[in-house]
């Protein structure tokens, strides 16, 4: 700096203020701050301890040796990956950005010379900015895909363009109005093209339709000559039965003479808006069948009308629905009965799961609906728990402990889910506490019966507004 006379004065200056005080501003002297490790080295061994190797050492070699091609083959994927769609940069959007803003705004253009144009300002009145074209290829990366423009095909004297070097708006307005110049030009082009090659038709055609009349009239002439020849002929012919042939073939002749006449040419415009299986059934004007009603029909009179007598199936019976009565504890879905006390039924696997999370049954129901709470077991609850053994030693205590009630049940078997069920649907001032997921199921379409079971190792409620204590999912 002190060699250069441009950076002379600077050089003085920081020799004077900061060069003997190197321990005050550099970062190296610092405390506290750190080790920098935005660094591209520190960032892939970064990658690679933690990402591919879950931040474990490795003795062996083989195996970073295998780690390192593993991240060699993601880089090359992503560049591969980028190179293809393109990478997004902030300056990209920042081109996007004054495209959108050139396309909804109706700046005037003044055209200098070949390559300059002067365009004004937006908000400033009377003032203009000047646009100048310095190459006609693309360059470099940074590129409107829209204006097909790299950033140094133009230029302009505008703070945007000399600050943020990035495509303004301005030169997108020139950019534009030079495609649509260009489009204008190959769409007349192309209206040229099209109007001779639709003239060049119209004479094609006019040529066809002579010749079709100049071979029309010749096909009269020689039909008739034809039928002339026939009339002189006829005197030959002696034979009656000959004679009756011939006159079917002649009216058969004529038949076809007036189907294919132009009497029945507006019946063609008809034709032609009909379907192709409309088409061949009116063109075939020979052989059709006599439309019949069926006898069936209303129109027949009663007399000769033939009535169809529904079959009446003896032996069949009236089914009969029973529908549920509905419960007078239910408003609507509201069960009017549930209220502390509350009065539990618990399942023989939800003592299981409150042993295995070590949670006192009693005391997190109380948590849970923040009221008193009275858990319930069923005969059959026990009877299961008996059969299980000694793993459920201690949920048979549990169950046994003066705060549980006992209920006793006239089925029999030791199967609760039945028990369960049935008892919720006579009496709705029981709630339910079961991890079974085809109870919950089955007690789900119970209305008014809410639901408790174990989640998030916390005793949580459904079905119940009133369970302020229940964890939120």
């Amino acid at each position: 700096m002190m060699n250069d006379p441009e950076t002379k004065d600077f050089g003085l200056y920081f020799e004077r203020m900061y060069a003997n005080r190197a321990t005050l501003w550099a970062y190296c002297y610092r405390k506290g701050l750190g080790i920098n490790c935005n660094m591209h080295l520190e960032s892939m061994h970064k990658t690679i301890k933690y990402h591919y190797l879950n931040g474990c050492k490795i003795g062996r070699l083989d195996k970073s040796i295998m780690t390192i091609r593993r991240f060699t083959r993601d880089k090359k994927v992503e560049r591969m990956i980028k190179l293809t769609k393109g990478k997004s940069t902030t300056r990209i959007q920042e081109i996007k950005k004054r495209h959108k803003t050139s396309i909804s705004l109706n700046l005037n253009i003044t055209k200098n010379d070949a390559n300059s144009w002067n365009v004004d300002s937006e908000h400033t009145p009377n003032q203009s900015y000047v646009v100048k074209k310095i190459n006609e290829e693309i360059c470099c990366v940074i590129v409107c895909s829209t204006c097909k423009i790299c950033i140094h095909t133009f230029e302009c004297t505008c703070l945007d363009y000399s600050i943020k070097s990035i495509i303004c708006k301005h030169i997108h307005t020139i950019a534009l109005s030079q495609e649509n110049h260009t489009n204008k030009m190959v769409n007349s082009e192309l209206n040229d093209i099209n109007k001779h090659t639709a003239d060049t038709k119209e004479i094609e055609i006019h040529m066809n339709t002579l010749n079709n009349k100049n071979e029309n009239e010749n096909l009269y002439e020689i039909f008739k000559k034809k039928a002339m020849s026939t009339v002189n002929k006829i005197h030959l012919i002696e034979d009656p039965d000959h004679l009756k042939e011939a006159i079917k073939k002649i009216d058969a002749l004529n038949a076809f003479i007036d189907a294919t006449s132009k009497q029945s040419a507006p019946n063609k415009e008809f034709i032609k808006t009909k379907t192709k299986k409309s088409k061949k059934i009116l063109n075939k004007q020979f052989a059709v069948m006599k439309k019949t009603i069926k006898p069936t029909d209303t129109r027949i009179k009663e007399e000769k009308r033939t009535i169809i007598k529904k079959k009446i199936n003896e032996n069949k019976t009236a089914t009969v629905r029973q529908v549920a009565q509905t419960s007078s504890a239910l408003f609507f879905q509201f069960n009017t009965q549930l209220g502390p006390p509350y009065h539990i039924l618990v399942d023989t696997n939800f003592i299981s799961f409150s042993i295995k999370y070590k949670m006192d049954v009693v005391q997190n129901m109380m948590d849970c609906l923040y009221a008193k709470c009275i858990p319930y077991v069923t005969d059959c609850i026990v009877g299961e728990l008996e059969k299980l053994g000694q793993k459920y030693k201690i949920a048979l205590k549990i169950v046994k402990d003066p705060r549980f009630q006992r209920i006793q049940c006239m089925h029999p078997g030791t199967y609760a889910d039945d028990c369960l069920v049935q008892r919720v649907t006579q009496h709705k001032c029981y709630i339910v506490a079961t991890c079974d997921r085809d109870l919950k199921r089955r007690i789900r379409k119970i209305p008014g019966v809410p639901l408790m079971y174990i989640a998030q190792r916390r005793y949580t409620i459904e079905r119940m507004p009133d369970a302020y204590g229940a964890p939120k999912k």
